[in-house]
């Protein structure tokens, strides 16, 4: 019963969203991530989706680019985001963004592989809206994200012949993010 009454009210809810006109929408933002350590991590991320003016939601995908000290990942993501109220100067929002981070790194002759994993960043922002459709932007949030980096190495045992032994570091990210931009 209660898949039967999800399924019931997403199918609602695209009828409702179908029926709507929306507007492509942009938003491009760069900053820093903070915590864990002392050095910042440059990220930088594009926002690409549809705005749905009655229900105040932005829907689209979120691709980007974080350079961690010890892997660079690009994190491919869906986003949700929700204005809370359309002033005419400035815009309150919440944006939740959830997906996979591809990781990065290997050099030519490297024996260590470099995986992504699970991404989510919940954060809140503020829209200074300008004349026309630009408007600039100042958002904060909490970023997490998994990697995992591999490395063979090449340990020869005195008893027996050449035995390559892996060792497996995984990474949990837990990072403050603050970014500005500018959408249209």
């Amino acid at each position: 019963m209660r898949k039967l009454s999800c399924l019931l009210f997403l199918l609602m809810f695209t009828v409702q969203v179908k029926a709507q006109k929306p507007e492509f929408v942009n938003q491009s933002d760069f900053g820093v991530l903070l915590g864990e350590n002392t050095k910042g991590v440059f990220t930088v991320q594009n926002f690409s989706g549809f705005a749905f003016k009655k229900y105040k939601t932005e829907l689209g995908v979120v691709v980007g680019f974080d350079n961690y000290q010890s892997i660079k990942i690009i994190p491919l993501a869906f986003a949700v985001k929700y204005n809370l109220n359309t002033l005419k100067k400035v815009t309150p929002y919440l944006m939740i963004n959830t997906g996979y981070g591809f990781g990065f790194n290997k050099e030519n002759g490297s024996s260590e592989t470099y995986k992504g994993g699970f991404m989510f960043n919940p954060s809140v922002g503020l829209k200074f809206n300008n004349t026309g459709k630009i408007g600039y932007h100042f958002m904060v949030g909490y970023k997490t994200q998994k990697a995992v980096i591999t490395q063979i190495n090449d340990n020869i045992n005195r008893f027996s012949w050449f035995i390559p032994s892996l060792t497996t570091d995984n990474y949990l990210f837990r990072k403050i993010a603050v970014t500005m931009g500018v959408s249209f």
